[in-house]
């Protein structure tokens, strides 16, 4: 054999062994390359907001995403579960295995709320209004599911409170929520 041959093998051994240490599915007959499948289920929406439910869902899709998982198809995800509230590790599973994920994210909306407030400086404007200040607040609750080891490995709780202030008496809060919620989502996600 000569040594271009060698070169070749050796070489065609190291990126089949380099490749193989990326999988990340112990399933015989699926290689996934990348850091996994992640199944994200609807929240559990308890603050009261109607647009709360979907804007939490399509963030924690997204923040999965840009961390360089494999997101199961939401509309999967929503169509196999009915009712999101107090899953067992049981049904985690069952999910994971139907949906072929390697981990299972759900979690409840616990306070969805932004609001704003005017403040008035009378003596030096003359009673205009100087600025106002826009909040937002988010806490919510999540649990990760990971199929190999059959157990929730991950639980944790957060909560988010931003201020903004404007010079300007028309302003709207859509802002200030949407960072507080990439914020949030962003830290209760930090360990992945």
């Amino acid at each position: 054999m000569s040594n271009l041959n060698v070169e070749r093998y050796d070489n065609l051994v190291k990126n089949y062994r380099k490749s193989s240490a990326n999988t990340i599915s112990c399933r015989p007959g699926r290689l996934a390359y990348g850091r996994g499948r992640v199944a994200v289920l609807p929240f559990t929406n308890r603050s009261g907001r109607d647009e709360a439910s979907s804007r939490v869902f399509n963030a924690v899709v997204d923040e999965f995403r840009h961390k360089g998982y494999s997101v199961v198809d939401p509309s999967r995800a929503v169509n196999l579960v009915s009712s999101p509230e107090g899953l067992s590790e049981c049904e985690l599973a069952r999910i994971a295995q139907c949906l072929d994920a390697d981990m299972v994210v759900c979690g409840e909306i616990l306070r969805y709320s932004r609001y704003k407030k005017a403040r008035l400086f009378g003596i030096l404007l003359g009673g205009v209004v100087s600025g106002v200040h826009s909040y937002g607040d988010v806490e919510l609750t999540t649990k990760v599911f990971k199929a190999s080891e059959c157990a929730v490995i991950y639980d944790n709780i957060i909560s988010e409170h931003r201020k903004n202030q404007n010079f300007a008496l028309f302003s709207g809060t859509g802002s200030i929520m949407n960072y507080t919620l990439a914020k949030a989502v962003e830290n209760l996600y930090k360990k992945f």
